[in-house]
């Protein structure tokens, strides 16, 4: 209606669908849950178990299997305990994802958070949205929940919540963003444990039955490719997203500049003539 304008040249790259996802910068926080409990981003930031299972998984051979519930009242869990790492007080980004499986519609209870009473409650959680089968987050009081039966049909669904602190919270589930907003620069330092499964306290009254896989933070926010490399290479190939490939290093011209890709990892160095970079 207002007609159109042909913009300055623009260069496209299309890359071909990832076969490994290897994202470690950053990495804090990694338990596979196969056999154990232990962290593999070598961090040591290790879980302790209380009542948990494991059972066969989505990504490696073990899976977590964790449930509450009320009447009498009981709860599975792994706890993480108060860690340097999993605190991100008012300007650290950072980033949560794991692999999903439950059914029916339950309440918030957390997949994971340092609150004392779930989803709207000081500090970081991360759990189904309450009642539909979706999922939802808090940042203090900063909330949001998905509608509908999103992750709850019974099959493994990954969810992944980057935080950049000031810019954008995106929630992504399988890969394909379902919400992204302006984030917030309030403390999210409780000075509670960060626990699977449970809050704060290990008291929280509201039923549950999980299984989770592949849970992986990192103190920086994925980027929409990372996002959707994991949930790929998980699906696809069954491989973690500190799974190494080959990396192929590609020298190119865009116009009057050179450029260097690469699909993964950190450059460390190049030397291109008599330029350093």
């Amino acid at each position: 209606n207002f007609g159109s304008s042909n913009s300055q040249p623009a260069t496209l790259a299309v890359a071909a669908q990832p076969t490994f996802a290897y994202l470690t910068n950053g990495l804090v926080l990694h338990l596979k849950f196969d056999g154990n409990y232990l962290d593999s981003s070598g961090r040591g930031n290790h879980g302790t178990n209380s009542g948990a299972t494991l059972v066969a998984g989505k990504i490696g051979s073990g899976a977590l299997s964790y449930s509450t519930v009320t009447n009498p009242f009981a709860a599975t869990y792994v706890d993480l305990g108060l860690r340097p790492d999993l605190q991100f007080g008012t300007n650290t980004d950072f980033s949560v994802a794991f692999w999903a499986r439950f059914t029916n519609a339950p309440s918030d209870l957390p997949f994971f958070c340092n609150s004392d009473t779930a989803l709207s409650s000081p500090g970081y959680t991360i759990a189904p949205s309450f009642g539909t089968g979706g999922i939802g987050w808090s940042l203090n009081s900063y909330r949001f929940e998905s509608g509908g039966s999103l992750i709850n049909d019974g099959n493994w669904h990954h969810v992944v919540v980057p935080v950049t602190r000031t810019g954008n919270i995106a929630t992504y589930v399988d890969g394909t963003t379902i919400d992204s907003r302006f984030a917030t620069t309030e403390n999210l330092d409780t000075g509670f444990n960060t626990v699977i499964g449970q809050v704060c306290f290990f008291d929280y009254p509201e039923a549950g039955d999980f299984q989770m896989d592949d849970l992986g933070v990192w103190r920086r926010a994925l980027t929409p490719i990372e996002a959707y490399t994991a949930w790929y290479v998980g699906q696809n190939y069954a491989r973690s997203y500190d799974t190494y490939g080959p990396v192929v290093l590609q020298l190119r011209q865009n116009g009057s500049a050179l450029e260097l890709v690469w699909q993964a990892g950190t450059l460390q160095e190049a030397k291109i003539g008599r330029a350093h970079v």
